[in-house]
């Protein structure tokens, strides 16, 4: 899948990504400094459909941080710069994660050649992994590791990782430790931005319910009020208002 971003280096894998459908604990060291453990938790697709995205990218951010996938697509083309979110570079993934106070450190990237699969990976690292949360990249899909538990977009929910729905034969190209100092935060990209409504409307409407005036925009962008008043509206409502007001008083002529 090509992006119309300039090709990263080959660390920076833009993942192809499958449809689909943490709670924090936090502990403080000896020197004050408070650090966030990380847990992994099911993909939250939110209550509406606005907060709903159905790709493995927003899917693992959502579960590791506990923002809805439509918050995490959000996060994601305020730091890409793109208009939709299908696929996911690596840099998008480190830059979005970021964000949120969350550090992905590059554990291994293999070459096309002797690339183990996820199952051999798992096999390789039962010793090792702990507790820590793992992003892998693995055939062209983002999932999480933690110890044997297992979440992605297309499982939704944690799994263990023998689920039939974990790939494993899957190629693995990428793994990212993920950290956190301080909480996990969901920054003010990831909102969804709230509807201004213009203060010259809001002052027309007031207008109107004063002088008892209703009003309809004909398909010709006239404007026709209640009391007989018409002339063009071109969107400004504060013209609007005083041109009424004026042809009410006699100061301006109707078209």
């Amino acid at each position: 899948m090509q992006s119309s971003t300039p090709k990263p280096s080959s660390a920076e894998s833009r993942q192809c990504c499958c449809p689909s459908s943490t709670c924090l604990a936090t502990n403080t060291n000896q020197k004050g400094n408070t650090h966030t453990m990380l847990r992994i938790k099911a993909v939250n697709h939110g209550s509406k459909s606005t907060d709903k995205n159905r790709y493995c990218g927003p899917s693992a951010i959502s579960a590791v941080t506990g923002m809805t996938t439509g918050e995490a697509a959000r996060l994601l083309r305020k730091v890409s710069g793109r208009s939709c979110i299908k696929g996911t570079w690596s840099y998008e993934m480190v830059r979005a994660l970021a964000k949120c106070n969350i550090t992905m450190t590059s554990q291994h990237s293999y070459h096309q050649k002797g690339r183990m699969t996820l199952g051999q990976w798992l096999k390789h690292t039962s010793s090792v992994r702990g507790s820590n949360v793992f992003l892998i990249s693995a055939g062209h899909h983002w999932q999480l590791i933690q110890g044997r538990r297992y979440v992605c977009g297309i499982t939704g929910e944690i799994v263990p990782q023998r689920h039939s729905r974990v790939k494993r034969k899957a190629r693995v190209k990428d793994v990212y430790l993920l950290t956190a100092k301080g909480r996990v935060t969901k920054p003010e990209e990831a909102h969804k931005p709230k509807s201004k409504v213009s203060e010259c409307y809001l002052a027309f409407r007031k207008y109107c319910k004063e002088q008892g005036l209703t009003y309809e925009i004909a398909y010709d962008n006239y404007i026709e009020f209640s009391d007989g008043i018409s002339f063009p509206h071109y969107g400004d409502w504060s013209e609007t208002m005083h041109r009424h007001d004026d042809t009410k008083h006699g100061g301006y002529d109707q078209d």
